[in-house]
């Protein structure tokens, strides 16, 4: 008798029944992935999981392209054999995937305004449902601003907040160089008087590569196009100076390299005497 009937009269092709085939000869329960709705690719990536006693559950969903699949398997492996690792795979049971991502903001002179973007986009971040901490080394600034999700510890303790806070979407390190965080955006000067101290000592060709921010910009489109031809180099955001009641537009370019994008404000009805008006 064919073993490979019963798969046959699913409608497998050739290329998904070969990884049927290669599954059984490894003795995995190829069950799991003998299914219509997955490609051969996604298939293969489910199998080598299973060959590597992961628990592919978290990632065997046919709406996951291959690629992702080969990602987040890559990333339990990585967490099996490293279980100390601040790298985390968290399961939504809606089947949404989430991996805790570092990033880290480095200014690059004095008084920046790092610390205070980080202050709002932690706040930001956490209204729209995105869990998100805050920490800093040795210091006092961020922790001022008296918000839940800030905090401060010491160099020693660096990892082990890493560690508590692996459940947070995001975690924002507030001028910390950390080899392993996901991304570092780095905050430019923001005057010419800062662009000029900062040119006297560094080179041009060390922000080649970076993700650069212009924060508390007072230069107009002309200018900052100006600093861009200087330093070679485009700035992924320009955020102005912005205070309490006008962080939510401001950052929002910030929100966007994150892959972060703000909802659509709702339509706000008025009623009038028990009425409904336009």
């Amino acid at each position: 008798m064919d073993p490979l009937k019963k798969y046959k009269d699913m409608g497998l092709n050739g290329e998904q029944l070969y990884q049927i085939e290669l599954g059984k000869k490894n003795k995995v329960n190829v069950d799991v992935y003998a299914n219509a709705h997955f490609t051969w690719t996604q298939m293969e990536q489910i199998r080598l999981g299973l060959e590597a006693g992961l628990d592919v559950s978290i990632y065997a969903l046919s709406n996951i392209p291959a690629d992702e699949m080969e990602h987040i398997k890559e990333k339990l492996l990585f967490q099996r054999d490293n279980p100390d690792s601040i790298e985390r795979v968290v399961y939504v049971g809606n089947g949404e995937l989430q991996v805790t991502r570092i990033i880290s903001f480095v200014g690059l002179t004095d008084r920046c305004g790092v610390t205070t973007l980080i202050y709002y986009l932690t706040k930001l971040l956490n209204e729209l449902r995105h869990e998100t901490v805050a920490v800093e080394l040795n210091n006092k600034d961020l922790v001022s601003f008296n918000n839940e999700y800030c905090f401060s510890v010491s160099k020693s303790r660096i990892k082990d907040f890493l560690l508590d806070h692996k459940s947070a979407e995001f975690i924002l390190l507030d001028n910390i160089q950390f080899e392993q965080a996901d991304e570092t955006f780095v905050i430019y000067a923001h005057n010419p008087i800062q662009i000029n101290k900062w040119q006297k000592y560094h080179r041009k060709e060390d922000l080649i590569g970076k993700k650069l921010i212009l924060n508390k910009s007072i230069f107009t489109k002309s200018e900052i196009e100006k600093i861009e031809l200087d330093i070679e180099q485009q700035f992924s955001a320009v955020v102005p100076y912005f205070n309490e009641f006008s962080y939510k537009n401001e950052v929002q370019t910030i929100l966007k390299l994150l892959g972060i994008t703000m909802p659509d404000p709702k339509i706000k009805r008025r009623w009038s005497f028990g009425k409904k008006s336009d």
